[in-house]
Order: C-alpha cells, then sequence, then structure tokens
C-alpha cells in the first residue's frame, strides 16, 4: 500500500479531533484539515480542483450535497476531479466528536484501502444500532 495518500478533513471535523484520531489510529500518512489550506466558507467548486491538482487526497465530510445549490454539490466535484471521498451520515454528523472520531477509528483500516478503488469514489460512514439495543456500531457503504 502506497505512503503518499493524504487525508484531508473538512468542517466536519476540528483540527483538535483531527489531531486526537490521528493519534488513535497511528498512521504516517498525513493528516491535513481544510483550514490548513482554505478560508472558512470556501466554495467547493474553488477548493476542491485545487486539492485535485496537489495530489492523491481522500477527503473525510459530512458534506453529502443534500443543501448544496445544483452543480457545486460536493459528492458530485469529487466524483468529477476524480477525489475519492467519505462521508459522514447526517446521524452522525449530529453526534459529538468524540463520537465521530470513534466511528473514524473503528473503520480506520477499511478508510486505508480507499486508495485501491476507482478514483472519484464516494464511502459513507453510517452508524448501525440492533434494534432493542443501545450497542452503536459503524458501516463503510459504497456509495452508488
Amino acid at each position: 500500500m502506497s505512503t503518499h495518500v493524504r487525508y484531508l478533513f473538512d468542517e466536519c471535523l476540528g483540527k483538535p479531533s483531527m489531531e486526537q484520531l490521528r493519534l488513535m489510529v497511528s498512521t504516517e500518512s498525513e493528516f491535513a484539515h481544510i483550514l490548513d489550506f482554505f478560508d472558512q466558507k470556501t466554495p467547493d467548486n474553488v477548493w476542491i480542483p485545487k486539492i485535485a491538482s496537489d495530489g492523491e487526497w481522500i477527503i473525510i465530510t459530512s458534506d453529502g450535497g443534500r443543501q448544496s445549490k445544483k452543480g457545486d454539490k460536493l459528492p458530485e466535484l469529487c466524483k468529477e476531479y476524480g477525489i475519492t471521498h467519505v462521508v459522514l451520515s447526517p446521524k452522525l454528523h449530529q453526534r459529538r466528536a468524540h463520537e465521530k472520531i470513534s466511528a473514524l477509528s473503528f473503520v480506520w483500516e477499511q478508510i486505508t484501502k480507499l486508495e485501491l478503488e476507482p478514483p472519484g469514489c464516494r464511502f459513507d460512514l453510517q452508524i448501525k444500532q440492533k434494534k432493542g439495543s443501545s450497542e452503536l456500531s459503524f458501516v463503510l457503504v459504497k456509495h452508488e
């Protein structure tokens, strides 16, 4: 597996939480936050092409494109520019930061293998809860 893949987190996770995740998964891979490169509220159609021209990234986001203007949806832009991305489900996005970190660490081994998928693929990180149980688990599902 190559080590050139980098992980870019958008505002779904703050920088301190991103660093906490990096320590939990003990990876040599580069972790970066969108605010390291762009101002807050920079439109997706501005930063995604720039990221695409800067090597191989996997974006971690909660932007499933539901509230974006037509043609400027993050998942559509990622597909167009060949950037593989993981979208936290709306239910997971509403959770506290430590729960998002737990979810990502739970599936991190799968995330590290996403570089083998065709560029531009979308994967959804979802919460799974057994009926009648308070126990949660998390699943990474390829979005079709």
